[in-house]
């Protein structure tokens, strides 16, 4: 390089994971971009709780969801998103929650209570493979699902990316022993 001549960088966020798209009829998340000085009253949850009000959960029936999440600037500090929802119990034993994400993902259930909520049940979404975890509650039961970055410190710059579940309902079936197969034919 030549005295006086001028050095061009270019910075870029690069994601090596396939983008995920929704199906049609999936809930959008509809979160406002997380970018610098954003102050998180969407979905927040416990985490956005501002003194004696609500926490500010996102309400979701069974079928598919597609949101972001990720950390965003506020006054020079990085933040996590943490995205919070109420999914009511189905008619059923279990109510199975699948999904993945561009980036490793937490995907918890957890307690009904802001003070000191505890992990019930937990899995990993990652990019290119679904992962599962089903829950046993009571039917009617509004179920605390919490979905965030694994680490509360950001990678030194603000990044986002997509994450995709789904909530059925499920009812184990009962395996055939081979008598009950051969009644079928007695």
């Amino acid at each position: 390089m030549r005295i006086g001549a001028t050095l061009a960088m270019l910075i870029a966020t690069v994601s090596l994971a396939p983008a995920i798209e929704c199906p049609d009829g999936a809930v959008l998340e509809n979160e406002p971009p997380l970018i610098d000085g954003y102050i998180d009253q969407h979905n927040g949850g416990c985490d956005t709780l501002p003194e004696g009000a609500d926490p500010l959960f996102q309400s979701l029936d069974r079928g598919w969801f597609c949101g972001e999440t990720g950390w965003y600037n506020v006054d020079g500090e990085f933040h996590r998103d943490t995205d919070w929802f109420l999914v009511e119990f189905p008619e059923a034993d279990f109510l199975g929650i699948y999904g993945w994400a561009e980036e490793p993902t937490y995907l918890f259930v957890r307690t009904p209570d802001c003070e000191a909520p505890l992990v019930i049940e937990s899995v990993w979404l990652v990019e290119e493979q679904a992962h599962t975890l089903y829950y046993e509650g009571a039917l009617g039961e509004n179920v605390w699902v919490w979905i965030a970055p694994p680490a509360y410190a950001a990678p030194g710059w603000p990044m986002t990316w997509s994450y995709q579940v789904r909530f059925v309902a499920v009812t184990p079936v009962e395996e055939p022993t081979w008598s009950s197969v051969k009644q079928m034919f007695d």
